[in-house]
């Protein structure tokens, strides 16, 4: 022990602390200074007037209509587009509930929207994503205007 002291005085270890102290902390700012790409996501979706207000208004309205177990909703622009989850016997109204889905949306949502309703069950997890992406801005605004172009397209036939 006494040749290790010897070997290496006190001085010598804290000058070795003080030095890995400061590498270490120079590692954690370079972590953040990478973090401000995400901005740059939120700005570019921001671009495509996501509305997360009228999204989960149209979620809730398609919620209550009879028939729909799950519903899930975007609105960008002046596009609703909404996917509905039905199951059971409630699957031979499809048709009925697509329309009811659509009047209420357009009795109660104000201002000058185009509806887009599906009951497609693969739309309906296509839209699900979408919805959190933006939500989250994971990706940049025209990957996800695209995407939701293609689904709205979808919808239509």
């Amino acid at each position: 022990m006494s040749r290790l002291k010897k070997r290496f005085p006190q001085g010598f270890i804290l000058l070795f602390i003080a030095c890995f102290s400061i590498l270490t902390a120079c590692q954690s700012s370079t972590i953040q200074e990478t973090t401000p790409a995400q901005t740059d996501y939120s700005h570019s979706i921001q671009k495509i007037k996501f509305k997360l207000s009228d999204t989960s208004q149209a979620q809730k309205i398609s919620r209550q209509i009879k028939g729909v177990d799950r519903a899930v909703a975007v609105v960008i622009d002046q596009d609703v587009s909404v996917a509905l989850e039905v199951s059971g016997f409630d699957r031979l109204r499809l048709q009925t509930i697509r329309k009811e889905t659509h009047q209420q949306l357009s009795r109660k949502m104000k201002g000058p929207y185009t509806f887009h309703i599906t009951t497609d069950k693969k739309l309906y997890q296509s839209l699900k994503t979408l919805q959190s992406e933006l939500i989250n801005a994971t990706k940049s605004g025209t990957e996800l205007e695209n995407r939701f172009n293609k689904i709205k397209e979808d919808m239509h036939g």
